[in-house]
């Protein structure tokens, strides 16, 4: 029995592909092949055949149904293929490399006519205005006179010139039959069912990522919960006979690049939707009165095609960015024109909303917007985008498979161990799905340039290069700390209560969970000047792995009346798509202050304070029994060191919940700063840190610190060649020019209001 005439065959080969078009033109379905090959597999010339290709870059496979011939001369390498009939949309990219994987032999002599075919049109915007007028019966006429010359397989669509001159990007074709290796042809007699037909930009569609392989993304999988309710409804709506009207318009609400785009349209092809998009661009017009009839035409095509061709897939209408088109108009004296263009334009696309939710059509209207606040109250009454659904950020879990799922994408030959991974998720916070997929492209292509280096050197140098999106597009400074408690000398004991009463709700949180205990939402560090309370709050930000936002009152006060109010919840809205994250508001007594009895506090203070307790009492993750999760949490952290000036508003539990004191540090302190300093200074062998230790009471941290730098600079001035700094630099110092900025009162004030205010 010959290979044609038995079951169909899977033949290896592997050639680059050229374009039929490069040597025949008006020819189709056709596959040239070197002679030695095409008699290697065992094929005549004019034998059909499905030809598997692939891209180089991309290993899924993809076939052109064809017939197969040999070529003769210099064409040894290479096969010349057309792909008008294939599996699925190839992409439309000339310049990406092609490579012939196997070709699968069909069956010899089996050409069957059909009787009943389903098709679905894919129509590109012009083909919309073009079809629109076009009958339902007049289009399948046309359907049927373009297929005739073309043969078709099981499962296929059809992808020409001809069909694309008319506005239609393909043809889909599905043949009622389980005959895999046979092919079919249309007749005159051929009876042409309609299935979809819609507009799917496939550009578009192409280039967002496809979603489903994040299915386990809890930010992903709410939103999608909701689009399938959405969805049922429109379904019910559909096929109902009761006159009751229902709204199935919805908002998509998200943080820029946070996957809104990807997941409509990802969620619109699984559902086999109809997708009219209404793109913002297309409305910029020179004259007015151009963009409110491109807005009727749009909805005029819209309802022609649900009232004449119903279809398996809802019928849906995506405005992306939907707050370009429907923002509140801004009057100003010297641009009147353009805000009344803007108020028309929005008028006409809310009066063409109405008529159509007016009409129980069943159409599916979905906006997207990063920022609602600019929409004008009117789009978001009841009748019109009245539902919202959020993407939420994303969790450390999240972002744990997000990243998983586009390191075994770019790079399928490197896998990266768990606790890489785990690092990297950790220290990711406020990422988005495209900051992600920036930074794992990064990566790829550090790996691939740096092959010496291990991939744990650039994961960890890639992070600090990169910034996630909802910190470029503020002005509050959002940064990762790497301080840690090992760079503090000495103050064993105040570590001790950080790690007790901070880190330990953070890092146990189920220990927590399981006491009833809550986690801490803010912590007030106070102490004499210099005693390191700002680089605590940084290395308590490093500890907990948490990022870092620092403020003061020279950032927040401005001369404008309501800007230090809106720049504090700004603060506040950053570290809530940061989090988890540690605001530190430093001398804070300079920023708030306390009330006074008689009412001579300053107003701006009183706002900016009462803006403070608002959002810290908003501050959601404190409280144990309501589920907290550490990844969400907001820690605030403030240093004073007048901690007698701060409002007692503040001072409450359930605000700063812990009131921890930052002493001078006392002779075990004092050395083993000085023996920080000695690891990273030369000092001599004489250097009695004991004694200077002794000799430097009541000195703060920065205090020795500056001894250390004017004992260099002694140095330096006694020997310009000297290398080493000497015991007799630190005695000079002390004895001629530097003194304690601390006195032993002001000590002993401390720890007074510690004994009056411990909590």
């Amino acid at each position: 029995m010959s290979l044609l005439n038995s079951s169909s065959m899977m033949l290896p080969i592997n050639l680059p592909i050229l374009p039929l078009k490069c040597l025949q033109n008006n020819v189709f379905q056709k596959c040239l092949l070197p002679r030695n090959v095409l008699n290697e597999i065992g094929a005549s010339p004019g034998d059909w055949a499905k030809c598997w290709f692939h891209l180089v870059e991309n290993e899924n496979l993809n076939f052109g149904l064809c017939q197969l011939f040999p070529r003769d001369g210099d064409a040894d390498s290479v096969c010349y293929l057309d792909v008008t009939v294939c599996k699925f949309m190839p992409p439309r990219n000339d310049e990406q490399q092609q490579m012939l994987d196997h070709i699968e032999l069909m069956q010899r002599n089996n050409e069957i006519p059909l009787e009943e075919v389903e098709i679905s049109f894919s129509l590109s915007a012009d083909g919309i205005m073009s079809l629109s007028s076009i009958p339902r019966t007049s289009l399948r006429d046309i359907a049927l006179i373009l297929l005739q010359p073309y043969h078709f397989c099981t499962s296929c669509m059809v992808i020409s010139p001809e069909l694309q001159r008319i506005g239609i990007d393909y043809i889909s074709i599905q043949i009622n039959s389980n005959n895999n290796s046979s092919r079919f042809v249309l007749t005159d007699n051929t009876k042409v069912i309609f299935g979809n037909i819609s507009n799917i930009s496939l550009t578009n569609y192409y280039e967002c990522r496809n979603l489903t392989c994040f299915g386990g993304v809890s930010a992903f999988k709410k939103a999608r919960k909701e689009l399938d309710d959405l969805m049922e409804t429109a379904t019910i709506h559909r096929g109902s006979k009761s006159s009751h009207i229902m709204n199935l318009n919805i908002l998509l609400v998200g943080a820029v690049g946070c996957g809104k785009t990807s997941l409509v349209e990802d969620f619109f092809f699984q559902n086999m939707c109809n997708v009219f998009r209404l793109k913002t661009s297309n409305l910029i017009k020179q004259y007015p009165g151009e963009a409110e009839t491109e807005l009727r035409n749009f909805f005029k095509n819209v309802k022609y095609f649900n009232d004449n061709f119903p279809s398996k897939g809802v019928n849906v209408i995506l405005m992306e960015d939907v707050h370009l088109l429907c923002q509140q108009p801004k009057v100003k004296a010297n641009n009147s024109e353009t805000s009344t263009n803007a108020m028309r334009i929005l008028t006409q696309f809310l009066s063409l909303l109405d008529e159509l939710n007016r009409t129980k059509r069943g159409i599916l209207c979905v906006g997207t917007t990063h920022n609602t606040e600019v929409l004008d109250e009117s789009v978001k009454r009841p009748g019109r985008f009245d539902k919202e659904i959020t993407i939420s950020a994303l969790s450390l879990e999240d972002r744990h498979t997000i990243l998983e799922e586009l390191f075994k994408e770019s790079l399928p030959n490197n896998i990266f161990p768990t606790h890489v991974i785990d690092l990297v998720s950790k220290q990711t916070q406020g990422y988005v799905l495209a900051d992600l997929a920036l930074f794992s492209r990064n990566v790829t292509h550090a790996i691939l340039t740096k092959p010496t280096e291990s991939h744990e050197e650039i994961m960890t140098e890639c992070l600090k290069k990169s910034k996630p999106a909802s910190v470029r597009e503020t002005d509050v400074t959002v940064c990762k700390t790497y301080e840690r408690f090992s760079k503090i000398g000495g103050m064993d004991q105040l570590k001790k209560i950080l790690e007790v009463t901070v880190l330990a709700g953070l890092k146990q949180e189920k220990s927590f969970r399981r006491f009833g205990l809550s986690l801490p939402k803010g912590v007030l560090l106070y102490g004499p000047p210099g005693c390191a309370k700002t680089t605590i709050a940084k290395c308590l930000a490093t500890e907990a792995n948490m990022t870092f936002i620092a403020t003061s009152g020279a950032e927040v006060y401005s001369p404008y009346v309501g800007c230090a109010e809106k720049f504090i919840a700004k603060i506040f809205n950053t570290a809530r798509k940061n989090a988890p994250c540690l605001i530190f508001l430093d001398e804070i007594d300079s920023l708030i202050g306390r009330r006074s009895v008689n009412g001579s506090s300053g107003d701006v203070q009183i706002r900016i304070l009462s803006t403070i307790l608002t959002e810290m009492d908003g501050i959601m993750g404190s409280n144990a029994l309501d589920g907290v999760n550490a990844n969400n949490h907001i820690l605030v952290v403030a240093a004073t060191n007048r901690p007698d000036m701060v409002d007692d508003a503040l001072m409450r539990p359930g605000r700063f919940d812990k009131l921890i004191h930052v002493p001078a540090p006392d002779y075990n302190s004092r050395r083993a700063i000085l023996a920080l300093y000695k690891e990273k200074m030369p000092f001599a062998t004489d250097v009695d840190i004991d004694q200077i230790a002794e000799l430097t009471q009541n000195f703060s941290g920065a205090d020795i610190c500056n001894l250390c730098n004017e004992a260099a600079i002694n140095a330096f001035q006694r020997d310009f060649n000297a290398n080493e700094i000497k015991h007799e630099d630190f005695v000079h110092i002390l004895k001629t020019s530097l003194k304690s900025s601390l006195t032993q009162s002001q000590i002993d004030w401390y720890y007074d209001f510690e004994r009056r205010f411990h909590r």
